[in-house]
């Protein structure tokens, strides 16, 4: 006769571990009997973490139906951790499903979120699902942000420190605003990042600012925002530049920033070069505003106030122009449409008309219309292709590496997802024959 069992035969290390193994007929006898849903291990894992750690979906559906929740085990990792660290996607599509207040930005006992878990392992498919939860959105990642600054400056207070800690961790994020004006809403918000591209550190903050039935690319290019945030593109000509600091680092050397946006690369290379003059320059007034804002965090004005300028320079006024040849000029993903490409290469070659003079320019493979274009016009001008670099979109080499100071690949992937999806070129463009 078979045995009936009952509660007292039973422990709540059995419900775990049938769990494990995907036993699904005997998790529900078990909680049938009355064990807790949430019953522990020896180190403080519930049948949900084994579920999800060993691939069992139907059992994590299960264990949800019948009241699991998340929580920590002993080492602060919950389900998700470990569904994310395991690549198990059909058991984190069943905690979204299942499993009110998910946090896909929750950190373990070792400060790494779900969402850092699934890029650390390199489990693409994993953090786009994650990235699609609303806990990963921009707001919540600003606020996540700004509380890791609060909890650090409370510890720099208590350990004496003078200064609080927002300059030093990799993102620090400001406040968010709004205001209405006749009728029109901007909605404002802003973070400051701590780069380093290894040469020391650079703070860069960039806005978003989104007006109602406008588009960010404006009807004129005094009116493109796009500028005010931060592009991959930007990030990995930095990277560029600064590993090749030394060809710049001397006196004499005079660097002009086109489409400089935030500003990224040219302060970048202000920092690794402190020999060179740089200029960043764009069209925009809300952009030149911020553009100069990262010029004063990153150097000091009486020092630095003629070495690295931010500068208006439109295209098309050569009044605008420097007085001064520069050695070379620099700019990241200018080129989004074919039309724009006589425009920028008569610039490039009206300010670079010595033999010699270079052009360094970072833009991705694909996405953007005008790139043949554009490398044809630079030949015709008299340029010649000195050097050219792919950086796949999995390619492993020092561009790629997380340029943030506080190493957090989370905030990385989240505030850069184009660094991961686009493969990029690097070209230094060389003149070698005099405009005409």
């Amino acid at each position: 006769q078979e045995q009936e069992w009952t509660l007292n035969d039973v422990a709540p290390e059995d419900l775990v571990e049938c769990a494990r193994y995907g036993e699904a007929a005997d998790v529900v006898l078990l909680l049938d009997l009355g064990l807790p849903v949430d019953s522990r291990g020896p180190d403080g894992s519930t049948a949900l973490h084994m579920a999800c750690a060993n691939g069992h979906a139907g059992v994590v559906r299960t264990l949800l139906e019948r009241g699991a929740v998340q929580t920590p085990n002993d080492a602060g990792n919950l389900p998700a951790h470990w569904a994310a660290q395991n690549n198990e996607l059909d058991c984190m599509r069943a905690l979204i499903a299942g499993c009110e207040g998910l946090d896909v930005l929750a950190r373990n006992g070792y400060g790494k979120g779900v969402l850092t878990v699934a890029i650390a392992g390199g489990h693409a498919e994993m953090a786009e699902l994650l990235l699609t939860h609303p806990s990963a959105s921009e707001e919540k990642l600003l606020a996540s942000t700004r509380r890791k600054e609060v909890e650090e400056a409370k510890d720099t207070e208590a350990s004496g420190a003078a200064n609080g800690a927002a300059a030093g961790n990799g993102a620090a994020a400001a406040a968010s605003s709004s205001s209405s004006n006749g009728g029109e809403q901007d909605q404002e918000a802003e973070v400051t990042h701590a780069f380093n591209f290894g040469a020391g550190d650079v703070l860069i903050r960039e806005k978003v600012m989104v007006h109602e039935n406008e588009h960010a690319f404006g009807e004129r290019s005094e009116e493109d925002r796009t500028g005010l945030g931060v592009w991959s593109a930007a990030l990995l000509l930095a990277r560029w530049l600064t590993m090749k600091r030394r060809s710049f680092d001397r006196a004499g050397e005079f660097v002009v920033e086109l489409g400089a946006g935030c500003g990224v690369s040219g302060v970048a290379l202000g920092v690794a070069a402190p020999a060179a003059r740089v200029w960043i320059t764009d069209l925009n007034p809300v952009t030149m505003e911020n553009a100069r804002h990262n010029v004063g965090l990153n150097f000091e004005a009486d020092a630095d106030a003629e070495r690295v300028r931010g500068v208006v320079l439109d295209w098309r006024d050569r009044a605008t122009w420097p007085a001064e040849r520069p050695t070379a000029v620099i700019g990241a993903d200018l080129v989004y449409t074919a039309e724009i490409v006589p425009m920028l290469v008569s610039t490039v070659s009206g300010l670079l008309p010595d033999v010699g003079s270079a052009f360094y320019y970072c833009a991705p493979t694909t996405g953007r219309h005008g790139l043949p274009e554009f490398l044809q016009a630079m030949g015709d001008a008299g340029f010649k292709i000195a050097e050219m670099t792919e950086v796949g979109h999995d390619d492993l080499s020092p561009f790629r590496q997380n340029p943030l100071k506080s190493g957090d690949d989370e905030l990385f992937f989240l505030y850069f997802q184009d660094m991961h999806s686009f493969a990029y070129l690097l070209y230094k463009f060389e003149r070698e024959r005099p405009s005409s």
